[in-house]
């Protein structure tokens, strides 16, 4: 079981969620994997993000702006089963949709903070979203400040910029990304770029092929190939 909510809806300005499910963050976390532009999602936001958790979630739209405001266990999947040091995760979202004759933009700005054992979580970030006929430009940024007990911090570091073009309607399409992320551990920054292409022979299934090559300045590492195919029953 990914998810495990009751949800009650007041208004369109006001529904509570309460279970287990996503904390309200970036938008490509909150994307279902069925839907992401590539076989995986952003070195930052697989590291960055806070995951699944059980808790409580605030969301509606109000005058145009969306909003999803949430106070979380922090335990991860497992915080159902109880909360091991009986602090909480605290993550918010806002954001601004609008759809036009020739496709969407949607921009967001998200945030998080926990006190969990060892260490002090705060996480920021935005992203924005374009699509104008077949063509997609997508980008995002997260940061945060990781302090630990005993007084060493990190300040990790990601962004993404992405851009795609559907050359057959609803059949293929091909994109292209740069990825970055320093966890500021010492481990340096790894960076991407890239290269994927999409296909869906029908509307239930779709095949992804993606190649990515990482780049060091100076020097390109091992190249990789993943694969990913997808069946809607």
């Amino acid at each position: 079981v990914l998810d495990a909510r009751v949800s009650l809806a007041v208004s369109p300005a006001f529904a509570i969620d309460l279970g287990l499910f996503k904390a309200p963050f970036s938008a490509e976390f909150l994307t279902a994997a069925p839907s992401i532009d590539f076989v995986n999602r952003s070195q930052m936001v697989s590291a960055l993000a806070p995951g699944r958790e059980t808790g409580v979630a605030f969301r509606g739209d109000v005058s145009g702006i969306g909003y999803q405001l949430g106070a979380f266990n922090g335990n991860g999947r497992q915080g159902i089963m109880g909360n091991d040091d009986d602090n909480l995760l605290f993550a918010g979202r806002l954001s601004k949709r609008r759809t036009t004759s020739d496709g969407s933009w949607e921009v967001g700005a998200h945030g998080a903070f926990s006190d969990d054992p060892n260490r002090e979580r705060t996480l920021f970030g935005a992203d924005a979203r374009v699509t104008n006929g077949p063509w997609l430009v997508s980008a995002e940024v997260l940061g945060g400040e990781i302090a630990l007990d005993g007084g060493a911090a990190t300040d990790p570091l990601g962004y993404q910029a992405t851009a795609g073009y559907m050359i057959t309607p609803d059949r293929h399409q091909v994109l292209v990304r740069w990825d970055a992320l320093d966890l500021d551990d010492g481990t340096g920054n790894q960076r991407f770029v890239v290269l994927g292409y999409n296909f869906w022979p029908t509307s239930a299934f779709e095949w992804q092929v993606n190649y990515l090559i990482p780049v060091q300045w100076g020097n390109v590492g091992d190249h990789q190939v993943l694969l990913n195919f997808q069946a809607a029953f």
